[in-house]
Order: C-alpha cells, then structure tokens, then sequence
C-alpha cells in the first residue's frame, strides 16, 4: 500500500454553534511526506510456529492506513483544544509501551520549545472517551523546526517510565496546557478520513467532546488523531470440536477460539486489507487444507473413520513488526489406541493409563484372575511368574485393547508364615543347594526356582512335612540371580538365592 503526498492544514477546534475562520499554512505541495507502507506477504520473516507467542514491539499506523491525505491541527488552552485524543480496541490484554506522533511549535511566541503532554487513559465503555485518572505521562519537547512538512522531522515519541497492560478500550493523548499554539498532525478532515468510525476526540473547556459533535470550519471532525501505539500483546491458537471423534465418515464442525486479537483490524493488517488465505490456515490431518483471512468457524468433511491431527496456525500481521504466529495440534479419535506403563516393584505393580481418551471407561485383566475399573490401579501379585495384563479402553469412538508381560521375581512373605524358618544354603553355591525349612505343622511342600526374568526353572514336590534339609539340584543352571519360593495350601515364602560358577 502506498500513500501520496498532501498538503498539511491547520485547523481550530470548534464547538456546534460557532464558526472561525480556518486558518492554513503557507506550504508547498509534497512536503508532507506519507510513511510509505506497503503490506504484502514478508517471505524474509521467520514465523514462529508455538501454541502461544509473545508477540514483538509493533507500531499500530491504523490511522495513518486509513488516511487519503494529512492535515494538522491546532492545539492550545485558549482558542483552540487543549488536548487531543484517540481511541484504540483492546480485545484481549494489550501492554502499551507509549506512542509515536507528529507534532511541533507553530511560532516562536513565549519560546521556540514547549512540552507536549503525552499520556494514556481509560476508555469510557458507554462513549469511547477517556475517563478517571491517567495511566501514564510523559512530556515531550517539541521545536519550532517544521521541516517544511516532512514528517521525519515532526516525528516524536512518547516512551512511558513503565509499560501499561490495558484489558480495555483506551484512549492516547496529546496536550498543551499553554495559550501558545502546537501543531498536531491528522488525517484529512475535509476527506472525512475517519470514516465515520469517531475514533478522535478533543477536550473543550475541559470537555472531552467526541468528534461528531466537533466541526472544524465547515467540516465535521471526522478523522484520526496520528497517535501510534507502540504494543506487544500475546497471540494463543486455539480451538474446539464437535464430535469428539470421527467414529464414521462425516462432518467435524470446528470452532476457532484463538486470541481475539487476531481478528481485530486495528492490530492486524491483514484483517484491515482484506488479504485473503494469510491469516489462518487450518490442517484437517487427512490431506485437506483451508486458508481463511481471520479466524471463522469452518466444517470438514471426513471420508472415513479414523484418527486424524488437526493443526490451526494463526497468522497474525503486524503494521511494522512483521509476522506473529502460534499453532496447535489437537487430535480427533477414531476408536482409541490404549497404552499404559507399569512399574514393577517387586510383586507390586502400578499402572499407567497413557491412552488420553476423554471420557473412556477402563477394564484392567491383571492375568492372576483379577480385574480393576480404575484409570491407574494398584495390582499386587499373589505369587511369582509371568502374567499378561491387559487394558481395555471404551470411549464414544470404541474399544481398544493393549497387553503386556509383567515378570514377577520378588514376591514378600504373606502372613502365616510368621515363627517358621525357610533357609537356603550355602549361598552362593555352584549349582548344588540346600533348603532348611521349620513349619508350624506339617503341609505339603513345594519348592520353585525362578530365574531373574520371573520363568520357573525348577519345582519340587516335598510332600507333607513339617521341618528338615532338602536338595535342590541346579548344576544345570547358568550363573546368575534366582529365586527359590516354597509354598504351601496356606503360605508362601521367597529366599534369593546366587549360583556362581
């Protein structure tokens, strides 16, 4: 986009029901000169793709982009306005780091300097004009250089001591608390270059007064204040589904619930130009893309059931700080793919549903002959072995199933056993064991040797006995750590046991 050049005219604030005569400056055609803007794609600026941005230092030029020419006005507390405003949006939470103007001292009465007050405020939500106290104030020094118009010498700024985060509309400000004129550059009254939007304001007698109610000369004051913010803000990419699932080929309506800062044409250029396919674009996971200009709901068609990641990028154009973009992945079900995790802790187990399905219902099989219904449950095991646990998750899109192995080596005496002795000697050995055993009464006895993987290696039956030494024959067995149970209808117990060679 690029603006021309004008003339600068100076005008006087005037009241309804009274009229004076417009003043203007005696200066040559083309000295004003326009920022040139040109807003297109910016393929040199990276884009950063993370779920929320923070966004960089932009300079807002919305009312310089809406402008056909520029004029100027005078500001003083005597004859003319004493301050002058502009209204900004703020959708979301907005961090103001102060703004740029355009702005000088018309003669050289009372000096050849004088200080512009510079501040922010409030935005009454019922009118748009500035309210309560300031949040911010800062003088600036302005000159009587005039620079024949040109606006890189009547260009200032109003940095703020500290920046300050609006969550409403607010209101930049412009003042001279003396009689002696300054200079403020807007855009062309005459062309009604506000577009009717009202976004300045001027404070008459104290008043703040909007500008339908203010003519200048003849011509309603239907423009904008040059007031540039200088903001930062966060951009978030968001969005929901209905269904929850594609558990059938059809429709997935998706409602985009980014930060509305994305959609508002006073920060984001591409809103304002009406670019097409830049400011979101939405990856549907099957193949399907769709662009839009600024967020809107959409509707996809899915021609199957399944599991598809769907990615929103939003794309938010600055007026001078180039591309900020955030994205997100969510994604639609077909039926779930179960997963969990289990940590082993001797004949302990805890497991972990890792499956992320919203509204599921759990079947555990722990392969003992026990079961659960809770999202994570705790199994203890009543004996050493290999057992298959399975998971089954149920949600609105089906059923899915995962399996593992649980090795169980390490099994904790049951109560029971408690006054009798189970020793295995000697240990270490090289294959050739013994097992010392003392019951309170006499039962039948087994003896089982498991290996460090929880497989049996070697069982005995001992028959019904109450106390002795018994032989465990293992000279077969590699060296390594094992396991030998004894157990019987009532009792268990487990001693570790290492075979060197």
């Amino acid at each position: 986009m690029r603006k021309t050049l004008y003339i600068i005219l100076l005008g006087l604030f005037i009241t309804p029901g009274f009229v004076l005569a417009q003043q203007r400056l005696g200066v040559a055609p083309g000295k004003i000169q326009m920022p040139q803007q040109k807003f297109a794609q910016q393929t040199n600026v990276s884009v950063l793709r993370v779920t929320a941005a923070a966004c960089g230092l932009d300079t807002v030029v919305y009312p310089i982009a809406k402008a056909t020419g520029l004029s100027g006005l005078l500001v003083n507390n005597a004859t003319s306005a004493a301050r002058v405003g502009q209204y900004y949006n703020a959708p979301q939470a907005i961090t103001v780091h102060g703004f740029r103007f355009y702005g000088w001292k018309t003669d050289a009465t009372g000096g050849i300097t004088t200080n512009a007050v510079c501040q922010i405020f409030n935005a009454n939500p019922a009118d748009s004009l500035p309210v309560g106290a300031a949040l911010a104030t800062v003088n600036v020094v302005l000159d009587t250089n005039f620079g024949g118009g040109d606006l890189g010498v009547l260009q200032k700024v109003a940095n703020f001591s500290s920046p300050i985060t609006v969550t409403g509309p607010y209101v930049l400000v412009v003042g001279n608390p003396t009689a002696n004129s300054i200079g403020v550059v807007v855009s062309d009254y005459q062309a009604g270059d506000g577009q009717q939007e009202w976004l300045a304001s001027a404070d008459l007698g104290g008043n703040w007064t909007h500008g339908y109610d203010v003519t200048l000369g003849p011509f309603p004051f239907d423009c904008d204040v040059l007031l540039d913010p200088l903001v930062t803000y966060n951009l978030a990419a968001n969005f929901s589904h209905t269904p929850s699932c594609v558990a059938a080929a059809g429709n997935v309506n998706f409602v985009n619930t980014s930060s509305p800062v994305m959609m508002d044409r006073m920060y984001n250029a591409a809103v304002f130009l009406g670019f097409g396919g830049l400011g979101v674009t939405w990856d549907f996971g099957d193949g399907n893309t769709v662009r839009q200009a600024v967020f809107m709901d959409t509707v996809h068609n899915y021609a199957a059931a399944g599991n598809y990641i769907v990615t929103l990028v939003d794309t938010l154009f600055g007026w001078s700080g180039g591309f900020c973009s955030a994205d997100t992945s969510i994604t639609l079900g077909g039926p779930p793919i179960t997963q969990y995790s289990a940590a082993i802790n001797g004949n302990i187990v805890t497991f972990t549903d890792l499956t992320g399905s919203v509204g599921a219902t759990y079947a555990w099989d722990f392969g003992d002959g026990n079961t659960s219904t809770l999202q994570n449950p705790t199994h203890t095991y009543g004996a050493l072995g290999t057992f298959n646990a399975c998971l089954s998750v149920t949600d609105a899109c089906g059923t899915d199933q995962e399996c593992q192995t649980m090795p169980i080596v390490a099994v904790g005496t049951i109560p029971g056993i408690v006054g009798s002795t189970f020793t295995v000697y000697p240990n270490p050995n090289a294959g050739l064991a013994k097992v010392a055993l003392q019951l309170p009464e006499a039962q039948a006895v087994r003896l089982s040797v498991y290996n460090h993987l929880g497989l049996l290696v070697h069982t005995a039956e001992l028959g019904e006995v109450q106390s002795g030494h018994y032989e465990l024959p293992l000279q077969g067995l590699a060296a390594g750590q094992y396991l030998v149970e004894l157990r019987t209808a009532t009792t268990f117990a487990v001693q570790r046991m290492q075979i060197v060679r």
